[in-house]
């Protein structure tokens, strides 16, 4: 992300809604879904293992960690189905 792009969305809310829970949470932050890149615009053409999308990616989770501080996170899952875009990547 870019300086002050990040935006909070509904973490604010889930902090406050699944603290009050005994619901332990999965975490999914996806750079890649499916088959299909999410990152942003100034990274679209980025290698993955980029030393600027690797920061990018670590500023974001802190950012969302941050806004999650009372919330039982069980596991951060990175990416979602990412065998279907990095299946035939021998690097990978």
């Amino acid at each position: 992300p870019r300086p002050g792009a990040l935006k909070d969305g509904f973490l604010p809310a889930a902090n406050a809604v699944y603290a009050a829970t005994d619901i332990e949470l999965v975490l999914s932050l996806n750079p890649i879904d499916t088959a299909q890149r999410r990152v942003p615009e100034h990274l679209a053409g980025v290698a993955l293992d980029d030393a600027r999308v690797v920061a990018s990616f670590c500023t974001f989770a802190a950012h969302v960690l941050s806004k999650l501080p009372d919330v039982d996170l069980r596991c951060i899952a990175v990416g979602n189905e990412v065998d279907v875009a990095l299946g035939a990547d021998a690097d990978a």
